[in-house]
């Protein structure tokens, strides 16, 4: 998933802002310190009573979107599981180790038939927020309405993740049952109202881990007006529900704000995912991140029940939160799954050897300097994190022992055919604005004039998940959907990905090859071979020079006083808000 930034969006042309993993790009906050565990039980990690009021603080002026089949950014997703349920999730709480659990469904699936077919029974008593029955007719409908996609800029729903169009056994022209109100959608059977199975195109070995994603989730259908407004208002059937939904309003000085109360529909006893501690939670919108950090380390009572999600630990107060006992005892530190990317337009910068000369060129240490170094991040060289099982270890261009990069050999590469001007864009932030004039004064010495095309925050997956839109180089980064190559690799490099409006194949690559073996590696049943497909093809496409791996993604993550349940969610790469309450 794209790793950051959500944004408001605009109903005449909108688009999901993608993820998942967000783009840590949009976020502009340093990446993180050292990989140490959260701190003891007494800390941030002990147990939260009932009650109470959670505060989540985001530096973008709205979320782009909440409808459960176009939720893809991390921060989004994060929040989205308080709201609603997916069939399957990945739990998280102190003091053990994050685990796919059962959600929805009883159990993680029954497979059949290579792993073509996937079965699942819902639990019974499920319910929405106005206390009607959770039925498979409504799974079917909520994965058919995500092809609803396909219909471009007047579709309902815009974006998300593409997982259902890849994976599921549908026809190629099937565009959702807003278009289609009488066509055959046979890839989601009812075996009754309990019973869902899934039919695919070929055997996906981790489906359940798919199935973590809202994308697949049931939704009521209720009609196009009604579901046009779930990006603001989505119908719940989790522990809390939507009070209140304010958007910004610069001109009169008004910032968005999302409310949730509880939902008196939610069964405790039907979801070992969600204790639900508090009473509400409120969404605050267009937070200085520096100013509020300045009032969190400062024990402004007013954030005691704050946490910022995803945000880190600004630069020029990471020292005194390391240095000092009581306020690291209050940060969320750890690996976040992700990794920081400059992704290289293939169909633009078509020659491999220049593609080489630039991962060869670019400078890691000059780069994360402008994020306070690598207690940010590590210097990364494979897609694939070290925390996934299915990571190799591999440095194609020697970036990460060499991270002032090898300009000799670089401008070996360099030839006359190669662009003599390349334009990079990233999403528009002071730090994102430091750190591409890093790449301008790198590139610049082997004599190649870059660029830069900042793009607003607000509109910068919008733009660049447009093909055709896209300059030669883009600033972005990822958390791996699930913890396996398959979460990473198809979505970023799989040449079916590049679709308008929703391509996050950044770098365009379409490699009949590479297409053949990340399909090999997703129909792969045992998972241990799989995993070691992927780290196989992390490397093959590595050298391929599409994207320049710059940095594997560490956080500190400040909280206030009285906040508890802060585990590290390796889905979201910050604190699982489903965990998440307030001390007594």
């Amino acid at each position: 998933m794209p790793e950051s930034g959500p944004t408001p969006r605009r109903r005449t042309a909108r688009r999901a802002v993608a993820a998942g993993v967000i783009a840590l790009a949009v976020a502009a906050s340093g990446a993180a310190c050292t990989a140490e565990e959260p701190p003891t039980p007494e800390g941030i990690s002990g147990l939260p009573a009932k009650g109470g009021t959670l505060t989540l603080l985001d530096e973008a002026p709205y979320f782009d979107s909440l409808d459960p089949q176009e939720v893809y950014v991390l921060n989004q997703l994060n929040l989205s599981s308080l709201i609603y349920r997916t069939l399957v999730s990945i739990k998280v709480e102190a003091g053990a180790e994050p685990q796919l659990t059962p959600d929805l469904a009883t159990d993680l699936g029954r497979p059949s038939n290579q792993n073509r077919t996937w079965e699942f029974s819902l639990r019974h008593g499920l319910k929405w927020e106005d206390g009607q029955d959770i039925t498979c007719e409504q799974v079917r409908h909520g994965v058919a309405r995500s092809f609803d996609a396909r219909n471009g800029g007047d579709a309902v729903v815009q974006g998300g993740p593409t997982y259902p169009r890849q994976v599921l056994d549908v026809d190629a022209d099937y565009t959702g049952p807003y278009t289609q109100p009488n066509a055959e959608f046979k890839a989601v059977e009812c075996l009754d109202d309990w019973t869902v199975r899934f039919h695919l195109k070929h055997g996906v070995g981790d489906f359940p881990y798919m199935l973590t994603l809202p994308v697949f989730s049931p939704a009521r259908p209720l009609g196009v007006e009604r579901e046009s407004r779930f990006d603001r208002s989505p119908l719940a059937n989790g522990p809390y529900k939507v009070v209140e939904s304010r958007l910004p309003d610069p001109d009169n000085g008004v910032t968005g704000q999302l409310i949730l109360g509880r939902n008196a529909y939610w069964d405790a006893s039907t979801d070992p995912v969600r204790p639900a501690y508090p009473d509400r939670v409120e969404v605050k919108y267009g937070v200085d991140r520096e100013l509020a950090t300045q009032q969190m380390i400062a024990g402004n009572t007013d954030y005691d029940g704050a946490v910022f999600l995803g945000s880190n630990v600004p630069g020029n107060y990471i020292q005194q939160v390391l240095a000092d006992p009581a306020l690291y005892a209050r940060a969320l530190t750890g690996y976040t799954n992700s990794v920081r990317y400059l992704a290289i337009n293939t169909s633009k910068v078509t020659e491999l050897g220049c593609r080489q000369a630039l991962e060869y060129a670019f400078d890691r240490r000059k780069f994360l300097s402008v994020y306070g170094g690598t207690i940010f991040g590590d210097y990364a060289s494979t897609m694939v994190s070290p925390q996934s099982p299915a990571y190799r270890e591999f440095d194609v261009y020697k970036g990460k022992d060499n991270p002032d990069g090898d300009l000799a050999t670089a401008r070996e590469l360099w030839t006359d055919r190669c662009p003599e001007k390349l334009r990079l864009d990233h999403a528009d932030t002071p730090q994102l604005r430091r750190a591409a004039e890093t790449i301008v004064d790198t590139y610049g010495k082997l004599g190649i004039k870059v660029e830069t095309r900042p793009i607003p925050a607000d509109e910068f997956f919008p733009t660049v998940q447009q093909p055709d839109e896209q300059g030669d180089l883009t600033l972005a980064a990822w958390v791996s959907d699930w913890p396996n190559g398959s979460g990473t690799i198809p979505t970023l490099f799989h040449g079916d990905s590049i679709v308008d409006g929703s391509n996050l194949n950044l770098a365009q690559l379409d490699v009949p090859e590479i297409n053949a073996l990340i399909d090999q590696a997703s129909q792969e049943p045992d998972l241990a071979k799989q995993y070691a497909l992927w780290g196989e093809l992390d490397e093959r496409i590595s050298r391929e020079a599409p994207t320049i791996p710059i940095s594997w993604g560490k956080a500190v993550q400040l909280m206030g006083t009285k906040v508890r349940g802060a585990v590290m969610h390796p889905q979201y790469g910050m604190a699982g808000v489903a965990a998440l309450g307030v001390a007594g």
